[in-house]
């Protein structure tokens, strides 16, 4: 479903009762992400997955959008499905969004789980590097970016073994 939340309209799903989930997932991905582990979830959870501004079926508004404004999209849209209190997940980027809404709103949490993300900021190379990206992007080569960034997403066992995995990623993507 598409929740409105002024400035923005997220994609999100909303199924499953008891305690609310809401998980958050990694650049450059979507929830999607989440559907092999969601019919599990939702039998024990109130499982709510946006997509985050910017990434999958969300809007998409010009201009850049950091960590602050991620998670405050998240805290409008619990507002807005009724949720005051909840656990909230996040994989990779979804870990940085998760970890300043815990900062800035840790009333709202009744738990947090962080999933192949860090608390700290980026090395000077790191950000080097991410800003790069960006420029890259900005420049309209985002799929050659994507062919060589989705690769690093998983292991090379996983690459080796599971070629389809790689090949869902970057249709994700």
């Amino acid at each position: 479903m598409r929740i409105e939340l002024g400035t923005v309209a997220l994609e999100v799903e909303d199924h499953g009762e008891g305690v609310p989930l809401v998980l958050l997932h990694g650049f450059p991905l979507s929830a999607e992400i989440w559907t092999p582990v969601r019919p599990a979830l939702e039998q024990a959870a109130r499982l709510v997955t946006p997509d985050l501004r910017g990434f999958g079926s969300s809007d998409k508004p010009a201009g850049d959008y950091g960590m602050e404004t991620l998670a405050d999209d998240v805290v409008r849209l619990a507002d807005r499905l009724g949720i005051e209190h909840f656990v909230l997940g996040g994989h990779s980027m979804g870990g940085y969004v998760a970890l300043r809404l815990a900062a800035g709103h840790p009333g709202r949490l009744a738990g947090l789980v962080v999933v192949a993300s860090r608390a700290g900021a980026d090395s000077p190379e790191g950000r080097l590097r991410r800003d790069a990206a960006i420029e890259r992007i900005r420049r309209g080569e985002a799929a050659a970016f994507l062919d060589e960034f989705v690769p690093n997403l998983v292991g090379p066992s996983t690459r080796q073994r599971a070629p389809r995995l790689l090949a869902e990623l970057r249709a994700l993507a």
